[in-house]
């Protein structure tokens, strides 16, 4: 027996079928560029409150008409041309950034958070010097959820390149991770820096340039800031981080350079006078071949060379985990001056607070 074929549905019931559905997603389009909208006018609101309270504390924000973007896919805010400098209370001299435009954007699945993302050229500026760069990417990642600052940052650089008054720098990639956290019961703010692939400008450190290349091959530091972080930074702020204990804990200062492999620890605090001390050691592998390049380039002489030889060969240790053998030594900060083992390295003049 032939089993009985399925009636067709007729033709105006399929055509009902076929306009409820365009109903359906016309209304599912419009829905969602309602919450499109609501969106974009949120963060447009957001961003001009904030310039209006930059510009309350003396900052200039400048930039072209701000445009909603992203549609379908994302909620953006383009904001061509943005201009801003940072002067008056808590900053010694005027420091700007100036970019072509910059995105806000928040997009699944990621909705609890707000990408920042700068594009075309770019230019910090510090006083009266200012650095014009570039970047294949430079994009921020912040939380949406209100707290109290500091917040948690994510800051990623790739395909940097500038220019400096010491000559062009690049960097392939450099990250920056800032987050609140604890040491025992006391609040703290942790950061995390590391940049790799550096090609230094000729004139930048000069002697160290001239002995070790201008390749560094990374360069990382994480730290932990307790106490209340004197920032923006001022004298009052400062003295109210040193009565309370605030300490700057530098940890796995880490730098692959030439012949160089080190490591370095410091903490850091402050004096009566609001100048830096500290103390910690230093780890490092390769020291003859760096003695050998300091005397190659003529920034040490021969005799000194020998001697430093003779030093590194009695105090350097093959470490537990193997490996080439490696000199620790301590390094102190204290009065503006930067010593190895005693010996002076580095001094700088007094920071002067706002």
């Amino acid at each position: 027996m032939t089993p009985a074929k399925p009636t067709p549905a007729p033709p105006r019931r399929r055509r009902r079928i076929l306009s409820t559905l365009i109903v359906l997603l016309l209304l599912l389009a419009g829905a969602h560029g309602l919450a499109w909208w609501r969106i974009t006018g949120m963060m447009a609101a957001g961003f001009a409150d904030w310039t209006a309270l930059r510009r309350a504390e003396g900052w200039t924000v400048e930039h072209d008409p701000p445009r909603p973007a992203g549609w379908p896919l994302a909620a953006e805010l383009v904001v061509p041309n943005l201009r801003v400098e940072a002067r008056g209370r808590g900053f010694a001299e005027a420091v700007g950034h100036e970019s072509g435009r910059l995105v806000l954007r928040i997009a699944p699945p990621r909705l609890d958070r707000l990408a920042l993302r700068w594009e075309g050229q770019q230019v910090l500026r510090l006083g009266a010097v200012a650095v014009p760069f570039t970047a294949a990417r430079l994009e921020a990642d912040l939380p949406l959820e209100p707290m109290p600052p500091p917040r948690a940052m994510e800051v990623l650089a790739e395909g940097v390149a500038a220019a400096t008054p010491a000559g062009p720098l690049e960097a392939r990639r450099v990250r920056l991770l800032l987050s609140p956290g604890s040491v025992g019961a006391e609040p703290a703010l942790m950061l995390d820096l590391r940049a790799e692939a550096l090609r230094l400008p000729p004139g930048a450190i000069g002697p160290g340039v001239a002995a070790f290349g201008r390749e560094v091959e990374s360069a990382s530091v994480a730290a932990t800031l307790t106490g209340p972080p004197p920032m923006p930074p001022s004298a009052q702020r400062a003295r109210a981080w040193r009565e309370a204990g605030g300490v700057l804990d530098l940890q796995n200062l880490a730098l692959r350079w030439g012949p160089i492999a080190g490591e370095a620890s410091l903490r850091v605090t402050l004096d009566p006078a609001l100048q830096p001390q500290g103390s910690g050691g230093v780890r490092l592998a390769g020291a003859p071949a760096a003695i050998q390049a300091l005397e190659g380039a003529g920034l040490v002489p021969r005799a000194t060379a020998r001697t430093a030889q003779g030093v590194v060969a009695l105090l350097s240790r093959v470490p537990p985990e193997g490996g080439p053998p490696r000199v620790e030594v301590p390094v102190a900060l204290e009065r503006g001056r930067i010593t190895l083992a005693r010996i002076p390295l580095v001094e700088f003049p007094p920071m002067v607070w706002p």
